[in-house]
């Protein structure tokens, strides 16, 4: 016999029943997650979640919304229970700092500086943020909260890729300054060559919707071979003794 049949679709009334209808949607509403805003990859239905009533749906906002937890099936108890806290005490936070509108502007300018780059200045030596400008609002959402929560400051390493974008979505950076670089028309360009405007970084403010400033940095991660270099310019060569 099905769930369905032995659980009336109004259960959910008493604290014993609530507690059967939640246990179900820890379980199985993974399973109905909405994580594809596309549509592509639509929710599965499953016949122990067809339930109604209040219960149902504060279990259904939590288990079957945009995060989707599978955890019931860990052996050691803290842990699942560490899980359905999180996902039962925090449920009202799970809403983004950042409504619809800015996370689609934030995506919007993070592709168009893409598509610029691609068209005016083809064959350029860049390291393009095309297929992953989910980092924009990703990183956007992180020091939103975070200046929130009292940071007056962010230090950010970064690989190559998608720093341009970076230094003008988040760091706060002028595009002319940006453009500049591959114009070889601004006066710093005697630095370096090839790519040293990746490699130089930027400093700048980011600022919230709120209008509060953070401090921000954003430079090139080190590589360990590189570190080893600047230590040792032998490179695996030991130092002798003095």
């Amino acid at each position: 016999m099905s769930t369905t049949e032995t659980m009336p679709a109004a259960l959910g009334q008493q604290p014993a029943d609530r507690e059967k209808i939640f246990d179900l949607f820890r379980r199985w509403g993974y399973l109905q997650a909405s994580l594809d805003p596309l549509g592509h990859l639509p929710p599965e239905l499953h016949p122990e979640l067809e339930l109604s009533g209040k219960s149902a749906d504060e279990a259904r906002a939590i288990y079957c919304g945009p995060i989707g937890a599978e955890f019931m099936h860990l052996p050691q108890a803290e842990r699942r229970l560490w899980v359905q806290q999180r996902m039962e005490e925090h449920a009202a936070t799970f809403a983004p700092a950042s409504g619809p509108q800015r996370i689609l502007e934030r995506l919007i300018r993070s592709e168009l500086f893409e598509q610029v780059i691609q068209a005016r200045y083809l064959g350029t030596k860049r390291f393009s943020l095309e297929g992953l400008c989910g980092l924009i609002p990703l990183l956007d959402e992180v020091l939103e909260v975070a200046a929130a929560r009292g940071a007056v400051q962010a230090l950010m390493g970064m690989s190559h890729r998608g720093r341009l974008n970076v230094m003008l979505n988040i760091v706060g950076r002028d595009a002319a300054e940006i453009f500049a670089g591959f114009e070889d028309v601004d006066p710093r360009s005697v630095l370096g060559a090839g790519d040293v405007k990746y490699h130089m970084g930027a400093t700048g403010q980011f600022t919230t919707r709120s209008g509060k400033k953070l401090d921000i940095s954003a430079y090139r991660a080190a590589r360990r071979r590189r570190l080893c270099r600047a230590g040792n310019p032998r490179g695996n060569a030991k130092p002798r003794r003095a």
